[in-house]
Formats: C-alpha cells, sequence, structure tokens
C-alpha cells in the first residue's frame, strides 16, 4: 500500500469519533475478507543461506524465506541493521546474524499470533 494511502487513513481513522472508527475498521475487515491477501497462510521457504553473501542479498533471501513477514513492518529495523554494515563498517556476517534472528522473531511471533486465534 502507497505510504500516502497509509497515512491518510490514519488521518480519517484519528479524526473519527471511536464508534465511527469501529465501523470503518469493521468495514476494512469485510474488504480485506473478499479481496485481500492473507500473507500470514503462506508457508515459510527453505532459502539456504549462503557462505558469503552481502548484507543487502540477505535481506532479499529473508524476505522470499519468510513470505508471510510484511517487509515495511521491519523497515526501519533492516535499514538500521544494513546502516551498521554501510556506515558503520560492521563485519556483513554479523550484521545479516541479527538479520535471520530478527526474521526468525517476528516469524515465532505470528505463528505464536496464529495459534491463539485458533
Amino acid at each position: 500500500m502507497a505510504k500516502n494511502l497509509q497515512s491518510r487513513l490514519k488521518e480519517i481513522i484519528n479524526a473519527l469519533p471511536e464508534k465511527q472508527a469501529r465501523q470503518l475498521l469493521e468495514f476494512g475487515e469485510f474488504l480485506f475478507q473478499r479481496y485481500g491477501e492473507d500473507r500470514t497462510g503462506l508457508a515459510r521457504q527453505d532459502i539456504t543461506r549462503p557462505a558469503t553473501e552481502s548484507v543487502v542479498k540477505a535481506i532479499q533471501r529473508l524476505t522470499q524465506t519468510y513470505p508471510m513477514l510484511e517487509p515495511s513492518d521491519m523497515l526501519s529495523q533492516t535499514s538500521e541493521l544494513m546502516s551498521q554494515n554501510i556506515v558503520g563498517g560492521k563485519p556483513a556476517k554479523e550484521v545479516i546474524d541479527k538479520l535471520e534472528k530478527l526474521f526468525q522473531d517476528r516469524y515465532e511471533v505470528l505463528q505464536a499470533a496464529k495459534k491463539e486465534k485458533i
């Protein structure tokens, strides 16, 4: 979803009284059920980590490995880690280890939330 669209939706929700904001959410849920793509049902892909890999390539690989995760939800954290490598000079292997943990942790949170719904 485009950033400006997300921003506008936030503005609208924040400006509405709570009752109407809930109605908007219910309508959004209805539209999602009818037309949306539920990424949470996608399976984890088994993509082996190469012996040598850049941080950018690792992010691409992890995004493919965990298709159920929304990359924009982790943009801040992945950008910070990438900066540690590019700007800060931290070795790629260390940064990729942290990226692996970030994606794995997010995946586990998603799986736990799915089990709670059952």
